[in-house]
């Protein structure tokens, strides 16, 4: 799921990204890119996904 929202914290931008990832076999995974949906890039959401250890470029192959 990936959904835009509001962040109404005092530190953070206006409009973030949240990547969920929800499955039967393993528990919900959250990432929130500090971005506007409509400027999100895929390099962003690829460094956001291997920052914990859940993507790695070897592992997976992404197509563009």
């Amino acid at each position: 799921m990936v959904r835009q929202v509001e962040c109404s914290e005092p530190d953070c931008p206006p409009i973030e990204t949240v990547i969920a990832l929800l499955t039967e076999l393993q528990p919900p995974r959250q990432w929130i890119l500090p971005v506007p949906l409509d400027v999100l890039t895929r390099e962003q959401v690829l460094e956001a996904l291997a920052a914990d250890g859940f993507w790695k470029p070897t592992q997976w192959s992404c197509p563009d």
